[in-house]
């Protein structure tokens, strides 16, 4: 055990697969200062070191500081940035740089000009967007052939949207209220009901009873006729249009010339700006620099051999020691076998692993798949969810998280077909059914022999927990033996506890099996009294309640088998009316309401089993072994996007 322990490689008919993290070693770098530039550029391109901060005070040496390069670096990637911003996004194909990124930058000179172009489309922008709404509002006067200029300041003038049906009736009261007026009528463009009123009454009068219900409009402070001065505001905003296009017309002609030169620079500049940056990370001692990281073991040796023949052997790397650093802060490098690749990832998306405790990654192959056929058991659910499964994965984005759930899925079809032949269940009929005669006799029928489902259900939570333990001695033992006792109690409760019921409360058994309980379940309850204290004893009940926890495994089964059936008794379409030309329209169509039931039923279906299977794994599985909390591998490297790197890169050979 202690052995296997040290070696995380297990084969199992020729099939490597880690039982642990990747293994990794902490290294210390000590090279000369004038080297640190090409090193980091080096170490960047090998895309194989995790850098950390180099605790100098212990050195009795001083921090390190960025490069000198930084500052020239981060004024180029704000002006760059700057202008990108200011221009119109445009395609971007990737190209290599021919120059340094900061000197290619500091050619491009296009920032008054976008300052000025910026601020002459705000001055149109502020200056339209009142002339459209003015000339708006003018507009609706069009029909009224009045200068505006001309009216008498004598009188107090306004002007009202009155409805057809009602201007009769308004007309003869105005005239009765107001002897010495004026009164202009015309059509309102805005309402083909309604008339506008232009009004003149004394100004010391009012005539807002006489119009009371009617649209009151401004009158305008114009210099001329509503047409002219509408016309006067369509010649403006013409010349206000054609200045904007000039203006969009540069902005584009310099966008598709500048964007992706700055695209490309502000990726070239971000990288090397941060790649100055690392170097504050390092100590120095005035004429060496002093830095350490995470490498994988196994790239430890040709890391080495390429920074030494990089730097002509000026530069030592060594590994420290594990006693001088205990593994604190080291990060976490899984890797599983391409089936377990989505398991991994659902993993990492809960919480890493730590690098000295196992990947339960390569275990989830076998848990959530078992539990995720247990619940859907439908041999032709197994096809539909799989054809389903594979639809969607081509239609979501390669790696992300549908990706990897639409491959859960797609595994847990082959084990949905063989426990749906176990169950004799073929889109809820029995294969009796289908065929018309009996072939073989189901192992349970899940809705005809509940009592046996959960039996089996149970059977597969009592494994799965015990399972648990087992990998929770292997993870403890190294780090802590009473731990490690711990878990093994646990097992011998879980044991004794199962012997006890058995024998004491359901009476399966006689007291050849009973007497041993007592006494496993006595040493382990002792075993957990002396490794957890009186907490450990308090918890026994817990675990009874974590392997009852996989009877849902039962409840939701049962559930979806049920609903199959009735889709059967209630949609199943019936051949025999094909007899008729309506009977074959209504066949079709009842054909494709059945299909549609199961295929749904089926979708659910999938969703339920991958939410319960992952939650058995992770609250009741994971429970008794798995701790996380670690943190990703996270090596300095390159992520180009709209570069590419016009030199071949080095690589560790």
């Amino acid at each position: 055990m202690r052995k296997s322990l040290q070696n995380p490689f297990w084969k199992i008919r020729g099939i490597n697969f880690m039982l642990k993290p990747v293994a990794m070693k902490k290294v210390r770098m000590v090279g000369l200062l004038a080297d640190l530039p090409a090193a980091l550029s080096l170490w960047r391109r090998l895309g194989a070191i995790q850098l950390e901060a180099t605790p100098f005070e212990s050195l009795g040496i001083s921090k390190g500081t960025p490069l000198e390069a930084y500052d020239a670096i981060s004024e180029q990637l704000v002006k760059i940035r700057a202008i990108k911003n200011a221009l119109i996004p445009v395609p971007i194909t990737p190209e290599p740089l021919n120059a340094r990124p900061v000197e290619l930058a500091k050619k491009i000179d296009i920032s008054e000009e976008l300052v000025q172009i910026a601020s002459e489309r705000d001055k149109m922008k502020k200056r339209i967007e009142p002339l459209t709404s003015r000339k708006n509002e003018i507009s609706r006067l069009i029909e009224l052939n009045v200068d505006f200029a001309m009216l008498p300041k004598s009188l107090a003038f306004h002007i009202y949207s009155i409805e057809k049906s009602k201007i009769l009736q308004i007309r003869e009261k105005f005239a009765k209220h107001f002897r010495h007026s004026q009164w202009l009528e015309a059509a309102d463009p805005q309402n083909k009901k309604n008339l506008l009123a232009l009004v003149a009454v004394p100004r010391d009068e009012t005539c807002a009873k006489v119009f009371e219900g009617c649209e009151q409009l401004k009158v305008p402070k114009i210099c001329a006729t509503a047409r002219q001065a509408v016309l006067k505001m369509d010649a403006e905003i013409a010349d206000i249009n054609e200045t904007q296009r000039k203006l969009n017309f540069r902005l584009n002609e310099l966008s598709e010339k500048y964007y992706p030169q700055c695209a490309r620079l502000e990726e070239a500049l971000a990288l090397d700006a941060k790649l100055a940056r690392t170097a504050s990370k390092f100590a120095n001692s005035g004429k060496c620099f002093y830095a350490q990281g995470w490498i994988k073991a196994d790239d430890f040796a040709r890391f080495e051999r390429t920074s030494r023949k990089f730097l002509n052997d000026n530069i030592d790397i060594r590994c420290i020691p594990e006693h001088l650093h205990n593994n604190i802060g080291c990060p976490t490098v899984l890797s599983n076998p391409k089936p377990a690749r989505p398991f991994q990832f659902l993993v990492e998306f809960l919480s890493i692993p730590r690098p000295d405790e196992i990947d339960p990654s390569f275990f989830l192959l076998f848990t959530i798949p078992i539990v995720y056929a247990l619940i859907v058991g439908d041999a032709g659910y197994a096809v539909v969810t799989l054809i389903l499964a594979y639809l969607i994965n081509k239609k979501v984005q390669k790696g992300g998280m549908m990706d990897n759930f639409t491959r859960i899925w797609m595994l847990g079809a082959l084990p949905t077909f063989i426990f749906g032949i176990l169950f004799d269940e073929y889109f809820g009929y029995s294969h009796a059914q289908i065929l018309g005669e009996k072939l073989y006799t189901p192992l349970i029928h899940r809705v005809g022999d509940v009592q046996g489902l959960l039996l089996l259900t149970i059977l597969v939570g009592w494994f799965n927990i015990l399972f648990g333990f087992l990998l929770g001695i292997i993870n403890e033992w190294k780090h802590s033996k009473k731990h490690a006792f711990a878990k093994l109690s646990w097992i011998l409760v879980q044991i004794g506890g199962t012997g006890l019921v058995a024998t004491f409360l359901l009476g399966a058994t006689g007291m050849e099996v009973g007497l041993p309980s007592i006494i496993i379940f006595a040493i382990g309850a002792a075993g957990l009294l002396v490794f957890e204290g009186v907490m450990g004893l308090v918890e026994i009940p817990g675990l009874a309640s974590n392997i009852m926890s996989y009877v849902r495994i039962a409840a939701v089964g049962i559930a979806g088998v049920i609903l199959a059936e009735a889709i059967n008794s209630l949609l199943a379409p019936d051949p025999a009316s094909l007899a008729t030309l309506e009977g074959m329209v209504i066949f079709i169509l009842i054909s494709i309401a059945y299909a549609i039931a199961h295929a749904v039923n089926a979708f659910v279906a999938m969703f339920e089993s991958f939410i319960h299977g992952s939650r058995l794994s992770v609250i009741e599985f994971f429970g008794k072994f798995y701790k996380g909390g670690g943190t990703s591998f996270s090596p300095l490297t390159l992520r180009r996007k709209y570069t590419l790197e016009p030199n071949v890169q080095p690589n560790m050979d």
